[in-house]
């Protein structure tokens, strides 16, 4: 996985390619119809926040691949399938549809290669309680022509006064 993350860096810094939210700029012929897919996945992303779906939300990240992890800010380490299923059972036995809306702001998609993006945005979710901020990075895979998240990060900005 270090050897992933180190080529992701390297080649972002040198990469042209990208989708910038609403506004959508592609440098690169060939990847405007990836860049729709991932743009997509990200609206489903919502919808299975929204609607409380976990098996939805689970069906968009490669869990059978070994190399899936994600961070999060309440949970003090990286983790892999066991804790995230762990996650999705919470938000079954849980999780009320019409509670929270999710917003995704300004996504940016970059390509490393014609299997393999990564998506930058600020996510905010909003309740009757409190409205929250994240940085968020989504590494994606493209498997038989199908784009999922493989590593998921965010971390949540401090709160705006």
């Amino acid at each position: 996985m270090r050897k992933l993350f180190i080529i992701i860096v390297v080649v972002s810094m040198i990469a042209p390619a990208w989708i910038k939210g609403d506004e959508t700029e592609v440098e690169v012929t060939g990847q405007a119809e990836d860049a729709s897919k991932i743009l997509g996945l990200l609206d489903t992303y919502v919808k299975a926040f929204e609607e409380a779906d976990a098996d939805l939300a689970q069906s968009l990240v490669w869990l059978d691949d070994e190399r899936f992890t994600e961070i999060e800010d309440m949970i003090a380490y990286p983790f892999g399938m066991d804790t995230y299923l762990e996650i999705m059972d919470w938000i079954r036995e849980n999780a009320e549809p019409g509670k929270q809306e999710m917003i995704f702001h300004d996504p940016q998609v970059f390509f490393l290669a014609d299997d393999v993006a990564y998506l930058i945005t600020i996510q905010e979710i909003i309740n009757e309680e409190s409205k929250n901020l994240s940085r968020v990075t989504l590494i994606l895979l493209k498997k038989d022509g199908e784009w999922k998240i493989i590593h998921g990060h965010f971390s949540g900005m401090p709160k705006q006064k």
